[in-house]
């Protein structure tokens, strides 16, 4: 099988997020789609290992934040590369509230449109769980254009995280007699004899690399 045939489907970069005990969750997933007009249906895919995800099946309802090319590096790692368990992830964000209470960021340049949707099944996938939501609210922010995730690699250089759908590992490629290191939360592989200060993608610190 050759896996690189996955690599022509075409995706979008979107910040899943929930609410559960007055509590914001989010991460970044690349699996959303419409699945049905009437009634309005978005289907998501999250990794089970995802606090995101958790805590979707614990609220029932889950928003959908449209990526724009004017996503930066650094916000997309602070909801992809990072655990809602270890921190508030819309800390200082201007976040807007749906009625269901899903967290929208319809004031972020980043952020192009948004859904809310109320849970009404889910599919245990294997390493993921797949949410079908009816949707509830949807708002245009006007701001920017969707970011493909085709353009947050070639253009972003942007990796794909481990428990993402789409995650293919393959082994590291040697360029010289040095030591490699890779970030254990999302793949990046540095060469030098020690780690680096900070992870260029997922800004993780030197104890998050291993050697290979």
């Amino acid at each position: 099988m050759d896996f690189k045939a996955f690599f022509q489907l075409s995706y979008g970069v979107y910040l899943l997020g929930t609410a559960y005990e007055n509590q914001d969750y989010g991460c970044i997933i690349n699996t959303a789609c419409q699945v049905t007009a009437t009634p309005a249906q978005i289907s998501v895919a999250v990794n089970k290992e995802n606090c995101t995800c958790e805590m979707i099946q614990k609220s029932g309802h889950f928003s959908v934040n449209v990526l724009t090319q004017d996503a930066h590096m650094e916000f997309i790692g602070r909801y992809g590369f990072k655990s809602g368990r270890e921190i508030d992830k819309f800390a200082g964000m201007d976040v807007t509230h749906s009625a269901a209470g899903d967290p929208m960021l319809l004031d972020s340049a980043e952020v192009g449109a948004a859904f809310s949707c109320k849970v009404v099944s889910s599919l245990d996938v294997g390493t993921h769980i797949l949410f079908v939501g009816l949707v509830e609210e949807a708002v245009v922010t006007g701001y920017g254009k969707p970011l493909t995730y085709a353009d947050y690699h070639l253009v972003k250089k942007g990796v794909t995280p481990p428990k993402a759908s789409s995650f293919q590992p393959e082994a590291p490629k040697k360029e010289s007699d040095q030591p490699q290191w890779r970030c254990t939360v999302c793949g990046y592989v540095h060469t030098g004899n020690q780690p680096p200060e900070k992870c260029p993608i997922c800004k993780q610190g030197p104890e998050k690399f291993e050697k290979i």
